[in-house]
């Protein structure tokens, strides 16, 4: 690959069912890496040393029992709404999340924090991360303020601020864990809530 980013595949195939019944991932390009040894988001990006994907997702029971009634194809079935009743983080349902091990992320202070988020619900997505502080890096797998996209610049994240994403968005956020730059209190745990 020409650009390191975040990506989705999926089959783009009955786009509602394979969605519903789990057939898509995550693809991380990482880029060629630099003289200084360190890891970087994108070419000429910033380094992390932390890392965690967050693949978002909700089932509909009646879709994923009936999953040919959301085809694609037109029929009586194709009307019916979707009412997700299950929220997922990487396959743990949200009520576990918290501390799973699939989910959670360990860092200290001084850490840089790399999430790498992807909507793979068919709902509108709210992430907050109260107390903390970041940076949207990257959009959809385009790095911002890189040589590729110099007319661009990192989208700063407050820590009462908002993330909305829409079905099939990606957005990688840095967080610098360093005291100074972000008022983090070392021992202290962060929710993030979507």
């Amino acid at each position: 690959p020409k650009q390191a980013g975040t990506w989705l595949y999926q089959s783009h195939l009955s786009a509602a069912r394979h969605f519903e019944m789990g057939l898509f991932g995550l693809l991380i390009v990482d880029p060629e890496p630099e003289a200084d040894g360190l890891q970087r988001a994108y070419k000429g990006g910033p380094d992390y040393n932390v890392e965690r994907c967050w693949i978002l997702d909700d089932i509909d029971p009646d879709w994923h029992a009936a999953p040919e009634a959301v085809s694609g194809k037109p029929g009586a079935g194709r009307e019916r709404p979707f009412d997700p009743k299950y929220f997922l983080i990487n396959g743990v349902p949200n009520t576990e999340a918290m501390h799973d091990e699939r989910v959670a992320i360990d860092a200290k202070a001084g850490d840089k924090v790399l999430i790498r988020l992807l909507n793979a619900s068919f709902s509108l997505v709210r992430v907050k991360i109260e107390g903390l502080q970041g940076q949207i890096i990257s959009v959809d797998g385009n790095a911002l303020a890189s040589a590729a996209h110099p007319w661009t610049k990192w989208s700063p994240v407050k820590p009462t601020q908002p993330v909305y994403l829409a079905t099939g968005a990606r957005n990688d956020i840095l967080i610098d864990l360093d005291p100074e730059k972000s008022g983090i209190v070392a021992g202290g745990d962060y929710l993030v809530t979507f």
